[in-house]
């Protein structure tokens, strides 16, 4: 006799649960025509910006490849990775953890808008991260991003992860 109120609160909670997502579902589909019916007007726009999108933007090299698009996107991020870590200089009070460098790619494959989004490391650390993204900067233009077939400007995050040995 006692199990019944159990069952009756499980019974509940899980109504409104499906109740819940039912509505985020609703509210997620109007969020997504509502985000696409923006884009289209404010692609146009040279100011304009976006974050999602059809293609991302993506670092040259492999162009003249002919690979799929997902294969593509692999051999560009490797080239971006080799990049980087082949320019970072760590800091000597580095530790292991990681910078979040963000910036924007605008609709010519150039990189504006540096910031250091987040780091929990040290000063030296994230500033070691902005010159390593600055010299890419100057010395790289990425493959715009796409959508609706026009190229556009895109807001890019990118993880630098420091990696020292604790054994030195």
């Amino acid at each position: 006799m006692k199990k019944r109120p159990y069952i009756a609160l499980l019974f509940l909670s899980l109504l409104i649960s499906q109740i819940s997502f039912g509505q985020e579902n609703t509210t997620e589909s109007n969020e997504k025509k509502q985000l696409k019916e923006n884009t289209s007007k404010n692609l146009n726009s040279d100011n304009a910006f976006i974050s999602i999108r059809e293609e991302m933007p993506r670092f040259p090299g492999c162009e003249e490849k002919e690979l799929s698009k997902k294969d593509l996107e692999k051999c560009a991020k490797g080239k971006m990775l080799d990049f980087i870590y082949s320019n970072l200089e760590y800091p000597e009070n580095a530790t292991n953890g990681m910078v979040v460098i963000q910036f924007n790619i605008d609709k010519k494959g150039a990189m504006k808008d540096l910031t250091i989004a987040r780091n929990k490391l040290s000063k030296e650390c994230g500033k070691a991260a902005l010159k390593v993204i600055q010299k890419m900067q100057q010395e790289v233009t990425w493959i715009p991003g796409i959508q609706h077939g026009k190229t556009v400007q895109v807001q890019y995050t990118l993880p630098i992860k420091f990696e020292v040995d604790q054994n030195k």
